[in-house]
């Protein structure tokens, strides 16, 4: 009984040993699986990272040149603004100065008709 006992104990003990280094052999290759994970990801982060720099930097680019465009363009319209205000307060200041002129010669027209 003695020597089943001892045989017993050391397969047991064989079998507790071989687990323990198959688990070891598991969690190395999952720790080697995630460490080839982590720089794959770090890579591809790093990539896309430039990849969007670069993106942002030509967005920022078309977008300066489409906002001088308009700052062109109302400069445009502003010039134009001022020209047609200044043009319409001549009109109207001319307008103003004929209609006084007219009016004060039909003044005095009618009143050299009411002294006759």
């Amino acid at each position: 009984m003695d020597i089943h006992n001892s045989v017993t104990f050391v397969v047991g003990l064989i079998t507790i040993f071989t687990a323990i280094y198959k688990l070891a052999q598991i969690e190395s290759s999952i720790n080697s699986k995630i460490a080839n994970l982590e720089s794959s990801m770090n890579s591809k982060l790093a990539n896309l990272e430039s990849a969007n720099f670069l993106t942002v930097d030509n967005l920022k680019d078309k977008l300066n040149d489409k906002l001088m465009n308009l700052d062109r363009k109302v400069d445009i319209h502003l010039q134009d603004y001022t020209n047609y205000k200044e043009a319409i307060l001549l009109q109207h200041n001319g307008l103003f100065d004929a209609i006084k002129h007219n009016w004060s010669k039909t003044e005095k027209l009618f009143n050299s008709e009411r002294q006759k």
